[in-house]
């Protein structure tokens, strides 16, 4: 398995709506002249990414890294009331 040691941006494109996302979750990367700057966009910003461990299903720590997307405002309302077709409880089918 390759892992992936670096990435420093992430885009998301909406297909109905043409809104196009681009997380830059590094001050390097971030193109801000100043990290103060970076961190005040970071705060503004309605999507965050961050790299999480990532677990097999018998929940142990694998070696690869899991995207962690977090949302809020606008962007979590969207998704949440927009973009969400369906949720289904598949608890009893993993426990089989």
């Amino acid at each position: 398995m390759k892992k992936v040691s670096s990435c420093n941006s992430f885009e998301v494109n909406s297909r109905d709506n043409g809104v196009r996302l681009q997380f830059r979750y590094s001050f390097a990367a971030s193109g801000y002249a100043t990290q103060q700057e970076w961190r005040a966009r970071v705060e503004q910003s309605e999507v965050r990414l961050q790299w999480d461990p990532d677990h097999d299903p018998t929940c142990d720590v694998v070696e690869r890294r899991a995207i962690q997307l977090g949302l809020r405002g606008e962007m979590l309302k969207r998704y949440a009331q927009l973009e969400v077709v369906s949720i289904q409880d598949i608890t009893e089918f993993v426990a089989e």
